[in-house]
């Protein structure tokens, strides 16, 4: 007499790991899935009807589908342990440059006896540049014509002095680039060196604060003075 072996029918999509499924203590990783699909698989392999076996194609699939899962999990991990040493490295060089003076964009440069030093930097090279200096109220002091210019940083002094010659008082003036090269327009960005007096984190990001209380970020220090 033939035993007849009840055919289980198994909906193997419940264990698709892109579905959408309630977190659980027992966990939803993809060795927590693939554990039970192996179970379940198991279980299926004893009870199915050697008339009537499962897809094949379908079990392979399910299992290509779990193992690519946990391929990116282990993605994942390497990618937030990168993410996190960088983020450990940016902090401690932000932390060293406490106390160092920076090259940052900045159109305001202090004078004292005399003497303004401050960084240009071109995009392109320039035929033609003239800088206007402009004192705390707003008022032009000095115009002067700096000639053409190379691409890159140019770095110059400032003596002091207004239009009639005469010695200005210490104290911030403001300094405004109007670069061009055959009559179009040169992005020129004005450089200040600032001191770094601390670090302050925005969204897990080191921001430099400088002297006169700017937050910038570590994209836009130059140079290391």
């Amino acid at each position: 007499m033939a035993t007849s072996i009840a055919s289980t029918n198994f909906d193997y999509s419940t264990l698709n790991p892109t579905q959408s499924t309630a977190s659980t203590a027992t966990g939803n990783s993809a060795t927590e899935i693939q554990n039970r699909f192996l179970t379940l698989l198991t279980t299926q392999l004893r009870a199915q009807d050697p008339m009537n076996p499962m897809d094949n194609s379908q079990m392979t699939s399910q299992m290509a589908q779990i193992s690519t899962v946990s391929g990116l999990e282990g993605v994942n991990a390497s990618i937030k342990a990168m993410t996190e040493s960088q983020a450990a490295s940016q902090s401690l060089l932000a932390t060293m440059l406490i106390g160092r003076q920076v090259l940052s964009p900045s159109n305001t440069l202090s004078m004292a006896d005399g003497k303004a030093v401050g960084t240009i930097e071109f995009a392109k090279a320039a035929d033609k540049a003239i800088v206007t200096v402009t004192n705390s109220n707003g008022a032009v002091v000095d115009t002067f014509d700096m000639g053409a210019q190379k691409a890159g940083q140019f770095v110059f002094n400032w003596d002091g002095k207004g239009a009639d010659g005469t010695t200005l008082p210490n104290g911030e003036y403001t300094f405004k680039v109007e670069a061009s090269a055959g009559g179009t327009a040169v992005q020129a960005t004005m450089m200040a060196p600032s001191k770094v007096t601390s670090v302050a984190w925005e969204k897990g990001v080191p921001m430099f604060v400088i002297s006169s209380g700017q937050r910038v970020p570590v994209s836009q220090i130059s140079q290391i003075l």
